[in-house]
């Protein structure tokens, strides 16, 4: 259940701390990203700052990309993310209401299938094995995007 609330987190923070790129996708159509099916979720392949490959669940609920304490950790001793990437901190809001302490990261670069990303806003919870969520500071900066659930891909749109 643990698990499951932090996939469902969402992230409050002091007004004006903390500043999310919100620059649209660059213009390429259409990429369609095929999807791995998990127990009740979908998994999508993501590459973090040009280093770290791993599946993230696509979770629109999710209001910030979330990283684990694990991934996030790895990052810095590739020295992908440093104190001048540090946003600010704030609170995770777990699905069952409770909050847990959380800082905000800048991540250089996050591509999924063909698409890079430039300054994507991440979160992570402390104390908490985090899943790996690619969330709304990622996919609103489509025009659109969509699960084609007949031919499990990841539809995004610009």
């Amino acid at each position: 259940a643990a698990q499951q609330a932090a996939a469902d987190a969402a992230v409050t923070a002091a007004a004006g701390k903390l500043a999310a790129s919100d620059a649209p996708a660059p213009g390429k159509g259409e990429t369609r990203v095929p999807l791995k099916r998990g127990p009740g979720v979908l998994y999508v392949p993501v590459k973090l700052d040009g280093g770290i490959e791993a599946d993230f669940t696509v979770d629109s609920g999710a209001s910030q990309v979330s990283l684990s304490e694990d991934v996030f950790r790895e990052l810095v001793r590739q020295k992908k993310l440093s104190q001048s990437d540090y946003l600010g901190s704030g609170y995770a809001v777990l699905a069952d209401g409770s909050q847990v302490p959380a800082e905000m990261y800048n991540l250089h670069s996050l591509t999924v299938g063909d698409r890079t990303l430039h300054n994507v806003t991440a979160v992570v919870a402390r104390g908490r094995q985090g899943q790996l969520l690619l969330g709304q500071s990622f996919l609103r900066r489509f025009k659109s995007w969509s699960i084609d659930n007949h031919k499990k891909e990841l539809v995004l749109k610009d």
